[in-house]
Formats: structure tokens, C-alpha cells, sequence
């Protein structure tokens, strides 16, 4: 049965190059699609009853061989991929579902969406049905199908939709945020994404309730101690040489070897961007056999922040994820194989307001400590000197704006155990959700969806 899903797959992807599937060796009803010459295109994943699961097309736009290219001569209406779409999902899904929604993600690729349907409340059930991406010529790109959905609960509704609006409306909704744009930072207004929306008993519901421990908590980073040296931080090796290329790059490697740029064992530049990058894929497991404890990690990558950013604690804080060590069960660095990695996360401040997009990540390994990767903005204090975090709009004209279209729908929430119902924050189909609010100039900008159709 695994093979007939499969060979009904290909009815959906290019009739040329004939590909094959091969199973893996070690993970069940996984397989990939290559072609007569090994290459690999994609792969398939089936359940243990023979059921497609996934099937996704992994190669980049410059990888799509000429075979392929050949058989793209006609493009689609909007309605044949519909239609296409609607036939794959009677084919693979083994339960009804009807259509949600569907959006145009650009270079001519449309996604569908197909979700069951909660028929006594007419909601539908998040994470259940089919996801089915198309190419403008009507060849399949990816698509899941989700297990049938269980535990639809019905419980007790207290308040109306109107009530639970009017609940949400006494809550603040957007929070001060700065956005660099182009290196000038900008104040904005963002929602406040921790908030989901109103229960059907009328509390706020927000993303951490259920696991208050996992919400990030800012911590100010220590004052700097020692002032370790990039190449110790780094595990550059003591027979390695430096080198530097025009501008600002930097990186070392064994003396006299031959390196093309990017293969850089050691490497550390700063973009046209602003940020500092860094790799290091040194070492084999040799004589590191034992995990690190994670406070020894976390000074590495602080050390880090400090040999970038002198300055680094009156900017960047640390985003603390509530463990204060690793649980490892086992976990192993074999031969060959880069090193497994603690990220830790800094976020910049100015004033006490988050400089959003501007998140710096430190990638520690776990065995030597070494920071292996790194994405650091640089803080440019000059790009501050004519900023004032003093808003010209208001709190209150901010919030009237963003509230201006929104409203609250009963929908259904996805648990790990069932479905549950909550008042989600909406907007109408004829409006669009609110990305951000300039707070000096009150220009408005609007998230892009990409939406090109929902169910009514």
C-alpha cells in the first residue's frame, strides 16, 4: 500500500526525469525521490498504515534541472491549482475536510489549505486536514496531511462575543518597540504578541499561560570581568595563522594552506549590515567527552559580547529561557560530526525599549565551549544622537488605531490532548492585520499575508 501512495505522488510532479524512491535505512516509511544518476530531489514520508504523511521538493530555484523546466509551458489560472488542489486532497486525506484558505506566496507559488470542520459549532479545527503548495504550472512543491482530528471539547461558553471584545479592549495591545531601518532607528508601536485573545470563561488568554517557566525573562548581563582574547573564545588552535582581507575581514587556518572564501575554517567579518558573523568548525571530539555546565557556556558568550561591543551591558540584555542547566540524556559529539550547540539569545535595549530585529545569537558547543557561531549587530551609538524616545502619538490614539478594525471570533485552539474554543483577535476580510504604528509620524504598516482567498 506504501508504494501505490507513492506512485499516485508522482502523478503530481514532472513526468520527466523518471524518478525512483528509495527507503532510508534507519528511519521508517521515509523516503527520498532521486533520479537514474543518485541525484536527490525531494523525499516522502508514509505512515506505519500506509497513509501519506509529507512529500516536499528541496531543491533551490537554480537546482530545477532543465527536464523540469521543459514541462513548464502552461501556466495555471488561480481556479485549475484550486482544483488541483481539491483532487489531491480527496486522493491522500483519509477524512473530510473542506477549504480554509489559500495565499500567493510569490514566484508563482500558491498554497492551499484544507481543515476539518467542527460541523456543530460551523468552526474549523486548526492542524488538522491538508496543506498543498503548487507551482504556477501546477506541479506539486510540498503537502502534509495531519492525523484525524480527537477531542473536540465543548465546554461551557460565559460570555458572548461582545463581552469577550470588550474585555480585550481594556487590555493594551501594542507595547513601544525601535526598528532599525536602514541604521535609523525608528519608534514604533508593535502588538503585543503574548496576547492571544479571550477565553470562553472571559480571561485574557496569553501564549505563556500554560507554561508560565518557558516565558523569557530579560536579565542584565555581568559586568565585564577578564578580557579573553577572540582566538581563545574562538578554540583557534596555536599553529594557526591569522589573516586579513581588505576591509574587515578576518579568519585563521593552517599556515600556507590553500582556502576559498567561505570555506574558512575560522572566520570572523562584519556585513555591509552592521553585524559581526562568526564561525568556527574547528576540532574533532578528541578528549571532550563530557557536556559543559551551562553557566560556563553562557560566560563564554558573554565574553564574546564584550570582546565585540566593549559597551555590550548598557545595550544588549540577556534572554533567559528558565533553565538554569541542560538536561543532556545522553547526548553525544561523534567523529565527523560539527559539535551540538547551546544558543544563547541578547536582546538590544535603548532606554529600556527593545530595538526589535536587532536580536544578537551565540552559538556555544557544548564539549569545548568554543563559540562556534554568532550573529552580532554592532551598536552604533551615533545613529542614536537625533533620536528621541518621546512619542508623538499618544498610548491612546496608538491604540485606537490598531483596535480600529479588529475584532474577536470563536474559534478553535489545537492542544496536545484535543480542541478547545477561545475568542481569537480577528480583523475582516475587507481589512488587514496591523504590523506596526511610526509613533512620531502615526504611519501605519500592515502585515502582508498573502492571502488570496477564505472560506466564508
Amino acid at each position: 500500500m506504501k508504494y501505490s501512495v507513492i506512485e499516485k505522488l508522482m502523478w503530481y510532479l514532472p513526468s520527466s526525469p523518471v524518478l525512483t524512491y528509495v527507503a532510508d535505512e534507519e528511519i521508517e516509511g521515509f523516503y527520498s525521490l532521486v533520479d537514474s544518476k543518485g541525484n536527490l530531489y525531494g523525499y516522502i514520508e508514509v505512515s506505519d498504515e500506509g497513509h501519506f504523511n509529507n512529500i516536499g521538493i528541496d531543491l533551490l530555484p537554480e537546482e530545477v534541472p532543465e527536464e523540469w523546466k521543459s514541462q513548464w509551458k502552461t501556466t495555471l489560472t488561480y481556479e485549475e491549482l484550486k482544483g488541483r488542489a481539491e483532487s489531491f486532497v480527496h486522493e491522500f486525506c483519509q477524512y473530510e475536510v473542506t477549504f480554509s484558505s489559500s495565499f500567493d506566496w510569490g514566484d508563482g507559488e500558491f498554497m492551499f489549505m484544507f481543515e476539518a470542520l467542527d460541523e456543530e459549532l460551523d468552526i474549523l479545527l486548526p492542524n488538522t486536514g491538508s496543506i498543498i503548495t503548487f507551482n504556477q504550472y501546477g506541479f506539486l512543491q510540498a503537502a502534509s496531511v495531519f492525523p484525524k482530528p480527537e477531542g473536540i471539547r465543548y465546554p461551557e461558553i460565559k460570555v458572548s462575543e461582545e463581552e469577550a471584545y470588550s474585555i480585550l479592549m481594556k487590555e493594551p495591545l501594542i507595547e513601544l518597540g525601535i526598528d532599525m531601518e536602514q541604521a535609523t532607528p525608528k519608534l514604533q508601536y508593535i502588538p503585543v504578541h503574548e496576547i492571544m485573545g479571550v477565553t470562553v470563561d472571559g480571561d485574557i488568554s496569553r501564549v505563556f499561560d500554560e507554561n508560565p517557566e518557558v516565558k523569557p525573562v530579560f536579565k542584565e548581563l555581568p559586568a565585564s570581568t577578564t578580557t579573553t582574547a577572540i582566538e581563545s573564545l574562538l578554540g583557534v588552535p596555536g599553529h594557526y595563522k591569522k589573516y586579513e582581507a581588505i576591509g574587515s575581514r578576518i579568519w585563521w587556518q593552517e599556515p600556507k594552506e590553500e582556502v576559498e572564501e567561505g570555506d574558512e575554517p575560522i572566520l570572523m567579518d562584519v556585513s555591509e549590515e552592521g553585524y559581526v558573523l562568526i564561525r568556527s568548525s574547528t576540532l574533532a571530539p578528541t578528549n571532550y567527552s563530557n557536556p559543559l555546565p551551562k553557566s560556563q557556556l553562557y560566560q563564554a558568550a558573554v565574553e564574546l559580547l564584550y570582546a565585540v561591543e566593549p559597551e555590550v551591558n548598557a545595550y544588549y540584555k540577556y534572554v533567559f529561557d528558565g533553565e538554569e542547566a541542560f538536561e543532556f540524556d545522553g547526548m553525544e559529539w561523534e567523529e565527523g560530526d560539527e559539535e551540538p550547540t547551546e544558543i544563547f539569545t541578547f536582546q538590544p535595549f535603548y532606554k529600556g525599549i527593545p530595538v526589535n530585529s536587532e536580536t544578537a545569537y551565540v552559538h556555544v558547543g557544548y564539549f569545548t565551549g568554543f563559540v562556534r557561531d554568532a550573529t552580532i549587530p554592532t551598536v552604533q551609538k551615533e545613529h542614536f544622537q537625533a533620536f528621541t524616545t518621546t512619542p508623538t502619538l499618544n498610548f491612546q490614539q496608538a491604540q485606537e488605531i490598531y483596535t480600529k478594525d479588529l475584532l474577536v471570533k470563536l474559534s478553535r485552539t489545537s492542544e496536545e490532548d484535543g480542541f478547545d474554543l477561545m475568542y481569537r483577535m480577528d480583523v475582516p476580510k475587507s481589512a488587514r492585520f496591523i504590523e506596526k504604528i511610526d509613533a512620531h509620524t502615526a504611519e501605519v504598516t500592515y502585515v502582508e499575508s498573502g492571502i488570496v482567498e477564505e472560506r466564508d
